[in-house]
């Protein structure tokens, strides 16, 4: 019971200061992806005519396709994945018909989005609880859940109606599903995984390294003396979960199907951009700067705060010494396996911007609580000098961590410097 208080209060926590000065810019929407997004839900995104049903099948015309044909007559460009646009509608126009408001217009919109993003941020805290309660017990859920609540990063992105909340929580969810894959004779865990993979990646493409926890989870089961069955379950696992997350994709972004042309014209422009290929002013902040160490200064010096950020860099390394002499849980493999490629790919990237980290916050929290909890805990059994020391480390890092979201929490409480400069 004290547990289940202690996972409440997080939660609440996390959802208020997600909720608290979501209006921080008057309405003016001054992140250049939210307006963008706003423009494209409301400008392209409606329900279909009841007349004109057959419209959804054709790519050029249909209401459901950010990438429908302009008035030229060519597929108009759009970064993202639809998942995002198709829920964000369907919330607003249900939304709408019970408060009697038009919530699916350029000026409405965003308070919705705003809001999904608010609650998707801390659906993304549960999850993430949920894999380090499942991997290290009650004291590393509590720890993971007081550092993601105080997230600096995580509280300014769920003040956006950006894909950056969504694909965060749909990567976690697929995580969650995959730390579930070893040891579990049931299926339903890599068709989770898989549908949750899915879902990311018609959120946002360049998650893409989202497959590889669901692939060392259905690994972890094989052992040299059944090596044979192992391999036979793994590869009806993968299986399994790659039909999963084909259906998923499928129904998430139909259009990628029906007009792949556009779809993989506008992934392909997104990788020029982000390699480096094709010069834009917005990137050439970027220019000089020095793989892998930018991303890892900007997450200590603003992303998560130098508390958690170091820790965070201790516990892969905790992690990966467990890794290499086989002490390791499952869970903590499957966190490995996400974290280490995909900060490698972003961190290589020429465009470092860093809201490209946030997927990787909540493992890197899942870590950090289960190399502290469990012995910051014991420190109720033994006063010994290592466990004392170890929840003192604790309280360190999750007060400094929450520290840092107090003092980043005060910008909601003044006028944007933009709208108070004109």
């Amino acid at each position: 019971l004290a547990y289940l208080v202690l996972a409440g209060l997080i939660i609440v926590l996390a959802l208020g200061v997600r909720l608290f000065g979501r209006d921080w810019d008057d309405g003016l929407y001054l992140h250049p992806d939210e307006r963008f997004i706003a423009f494209v839900i409301s400008d392209r995104i409606h329900a279909p005519a009841l007349n004109d049903l057959r419209a959804v099948l054709d790519p050029e015309r249909s209401p459901l396709n950010p990438r429908s044909d302009g008035p030229d007559g060519q597929p108009r460009s759009y970064a993202y994945g639809s998942l995002p646009l198709f829920v964000t509608d369907a919330v607003a126009a249900v939304a709408g018909a019970i408060s009697g408001r038009a919530l699916n217009t350029y000026a409405a919109i965003v308070p919705v989005g705003r809001f999904l993003s608010a609650i998707l941020d801390t659906a993304t805290i549960v999850l993430a609880m949920a894999v380090a309660r499942q991997a290290w017990g009650r004291a590393a859920a509590l720890v993971t859940g007081l550092l993601l609540a105080g997230s600096a990063i995580l509280i300014q992105l769920a003040h956006f109606f950006t894909v950056d909340t969504w694909v965060t929580c749909l990567t976690m969810l697929t995580i969650l599903a995959a730390t579930r894959i070893p040891g579990a004779p049931a299926l339903r865990w890599p068709v989770i995984a898989g549908a949750a993979a899915g879902a990311a990646l018609s959120t946002k493409v360049s998650v893409v390294t989202v497959v590889l926890p669901i692939a060392t989870a259905a690994l972890l089961d094989m052992h040299p003396e059944h090596w044979r069955a192992g391999l036979r379950l793994a590869l009806k696992r993968l299986g399994i979960a790659a039909g999963s997350a084909l259906v998923a994709f499928a129904v998430f972004e139909p259009y990628a199907f029906r007009q792949p042309r556009a779809f993989f014209s506008d992934v392909l422009m997104q990788w020029r951009i982000t390699s480096g290929r094709l010069d834009l002013p917005f990137t050439r902040q970027y220019v000089g700067t020095a793989p892998v160490l930018y991303e890892v200064e900007q997450l200590v010096r603003w992303g998560i705060g130098p508390a958690f950020a170091l820790a965070a860099i201790v516990a892969v390394g905790w992690a990966l010494r467990q890794a290499i002499h086989r002490r390791a849980p499952a869970s903590a493999m499957v966190l490995l396996s996400w974290i280490i490629p995909y900060f490698a790919l972003i961190s290589v990237s020429e465009v470092k911007f860093l809201r490209y980290s946030a997927p990787i916050v909540p493992a890197l929290a899942i870590l950090v609580g289960g190399m502290l909890g469990p012995r910051a805990a014991r420190v109720r059994e033994r006063w010994t000098a290592r466990c004392v020391a170890t929840a003192a480390a604790t309280a360190l890092v999750v007060g400094a961590t929450l520290a840092w979201a107090i003092a980043f929490l005060t910008i909601y409480t003044e006028p944007h410097t933009r709208i108070a400069a004109s």
